[in-house]
């Protein structure tokens, strides 16, 4: 399978170089041109030109600068510090962290806040990486992002591009429109799901995928293993994503990769049937922060 050589298409990291004067239509072709040629070689199972694609991606100046204007301008957390208490605002910050971050296998601790559930008074806890942290993970999610897309479940919904919550409802009255026997619906809700995801479960079900690499094993294991701070007391941890980390939308779903097929091959047997094709069931998947 031929791809194009968009490594000679990188933008140059010059000196004196305004940070609003960067063409960012390009920048974003460039990235997206990638990601698309990630996802194609995953579809033709060809690893090795993923792998290769990946070294392009992983030392690219435009997915360094795209990472950094999402985290530091366009998400809604732009303001938010972590323990290091930084933001990043000026265009020579931006140069500064776009020109050095690198996906090195290393993690700040996160800094733990608490706010009110919806509907509740309840509060749950937010992690909030240091922004290099997030600049990383949005480094890092924009890399795997296509290897999970082409090899996930029909029916996940939460957290996908271009898929949303009404998709997932439209999705749930064609299923049980379609059943002439009436339909069941099993709702399950994970208690503190993002906090108590398995470790060693996560990085089996990333290398299911294909992504076998050990800088990226070693970069979630840090940020898994980077402790929070609450109350300027620190706790070691070793389980979990934190809510308020950029990729863990991302590492959720990879986390839960394959409960479809499980939840089809219960169903089977509680039924006392065996098809292979799980022909007449559906299992939607949505995910809720």
């Amino acid at each position: 399978m031929k791809h194009n050589n968009n490594s000679s298409l990188d933008a140059k990291l010059k000196p004196g170089q305004k940070w609003n004067q960067i063409n960012w239509v390009k920048v974003e072709k460039f990235v997206l041109r990638l990601e698309r040629s990630i996802a194609k070689a995953v579809e033709h199972h060809n690893f090795a030109t993923v792998a290769k694609l990946r070294r392009i991606f992983r030392t690219s100046n435009n997915v360094r600068l795209l990472s950094v204007r999402k985290v530091t301008q366009d998400n809604r957390g732009k303001k938010t510090a972590g323990v290091d208490g930084k933001v990043i605002t000026s265009e020579k910050e931006r140069w500064q962290l776009a020109s050095n971050v690198n996906i090195d296998g290393k993690s700040n601790p996160l800094l733990r806040v608490w706010i009110p559930k919806s509907n509740s008074k309840e509060l749950r806890p937010l992690g909030i990486p240091t922004i290099e942290d997030r600049v990383k993970q949005m480094m890092l999610k924009l890399e795997i992002e296509p290897i999970y897309e082409v090899q996930a479940e029909p029916n996940v919904y939460g957290f996908r591009p271009a898929r949303s919550v009404h998709d997932a409802i439209e999705a749930c009255f064609i299923a049980i429109g379609c059943k002439k026997e009436g339909a069941w619906v099993l709702e399950g809700d994970f208690s503190k799901f993002f906090d108590n995801i398995n470790k060693e479960h996560m990085l089996k079900m990333i290398k299911s995928l294909g992504i076998t690499d050990k800088e990226t094993l070693q970069q979630v294991q840090a940020w898994i293993k980077s402790g929070v701070i609450d109350k300027e007391v620190f706790t070691k941890t070793d389980k979990g994503t934190p809510q308020g980390g950029v990729i863990s939308p991302l590492l959720a779903n990879i986390a839960l990769h394959g409960m479809e097929n499980m939840l089809h091959d219960w169903v089977n047997t509680w039924k006392g049937t065996k098809r292979s094709n799980h022909q007449g069931f559906s299992v939607i998947h949505q995910i809720r922060r």
